[in-house]
């Protein structure tokens, strides 16, 4: 992952379990993904997920995340408020809902 995610971001990840590969932050997610197509070649047994550009990825926000999200909040939302890193299951919730706009 890029070297300014937040300790907070890191911290989690490693509390999985996972060996967390710092890049360049310059070169943002490109360089990491750059990275993680390397370390998938060289590693034995890795896997890419590619998160970023596999269509499952928001295909199954919108089958199953958006749905739940809505109907945990009974089809109503005062305010919706979105950050980078949730596009997916922003698209998923949108996807998913009657807006009345004002």
């Amino acid at each position: 992952m890029p070297g300014n995610m937040s300790k907070e971001r890191i911290d989690l990840l490693k509390g999985y379990g996972a060996e967390v590969v710092l890049t360049p932050a310059k070169d943002y997610m490109v360089g990491s993904n750059k990275k993680a197509e390397e370390l998938a070649e060289t590693l034995p047994g890795a896997f890419l997920v590619g998160q970023g550009f596999n269509p499952n990825n928001p295909a199954m926000h919108i089958k199953t995340t958006g749905p739940e999200i809505w109907r945990d909040l009974d089809g109503k939302a005062d305010i919706f408020v979105a950050a980078v890193g949730i596009s997916a299951g922003a698209i998923a919730i949108l996807d998913n809902c009657e807006f009345e706009w004002e």
